[in-house]
């Protein structure tokens, strides 16, 4: 069967969570969106450490705009739980800590806009938001020289 670079990319699918990474990011905002295909996708990417750093960059982005957002969920509120599950499975078969912990950070996004609370992204004190993103850097200088077979092989 022939590779489909366009429509179906292996590094798109290539995941031990079994789920195609655009099934999440399809239905959540643009920076949420990136930034979780930059963490579910980097251990299949030729410069993970990048993919790493941009998914920083747009953590820092929507953190920067949170208080200007009215939705982070762009499909239907049936369709969130499903959502969720997927994320959830991208969460559990991720083995770096702060890749899991940005995931599982997303994830408890699009929870809370579920339950409709009054502000919507309980996601981490401003603190604790810090610290994942320092987090996220370090780990991002780690595998500078890293490649995907070093993930994989």
């Amino acid at each position: 069967m022939a590779v489909d670079n366009v429509n179906h990319p292996s590094h798109y699918c290539n995941n031990k969570a079994g789920i195609e990474v655009i099934e999440v990011t399809g239905n959540l905002n643009f920076d949420l969106g990136n930034a979780f295909k930059y963490l579910a996708r980097y251990k299949s990417k030729k410069l993970p450490a990048e993919d790493v750093k941009k998914a920083v960059f747009y953590l820092n982005h929507f953190y920067a705009n949170i208080k200007k957002l009215c939705k982070i969920v762009v499909c239907s509120e049936e369709d969130i739980p499903s959502l969720v599950k997927k994320m959830e499975r991208f969460c559990e078969v991720e083995d770096v800590p702060c890749i899991r912990r940005a995931m599982e950070s997303i994830t408890q996004a699009v929870l809370a806009e579920l339950d409709h609370l009054d502000h919507p992204l309980p996601l981490l004190s401003e603190s604790e938001w810090n610290i994942t993103i320092a987090d996220l850097k370090s780990y991002a200088e780690t595998i500078a020289d890293k490649k995907p077979e070093d993930f994989n092989g």
